[in-house]
């Protein structure tokens, strides 16, 4: 499932689920600068499986069906919007 996407001088890094619902990275010159905040807890496991870009803004897609823009300087969200 790991899924990596690059804009700019930044690389976002979707990762396997195993210890941690925020399985989404911001890196910059190889450092980690950001973890994505967590997800609305709807359901017991609330994790990221994908992470996107659409007109330069970064998205993330959750199990739970909800489909967040994230902030790229951040992590944190700037939008909620259930899609399932």
């Amino acid at each position: 499932m790991n899924q990596t996407l690059a804009d700019e001088d930044r690389m976002y890094v979707l990762t396997e689920p195993k210890d941690s619902d925020r399985n989404i990275s911001c890196f910059k010159s190889g450092r980690q600068i950001w973890q994505i905040e967590a997800a609305p807890k709807i359901h017991a496991r609330n994790y990221f499986t994908s992470v996107y870009m659409r007109d330069n803004d970064l998205y993330a897609y959750c199990i739970n069906g909800i489909e967040v823009l994230v902030s790229k300087d951040s992590g944190k969200f700037l939008k909620t919007e259930l899609i399932k």
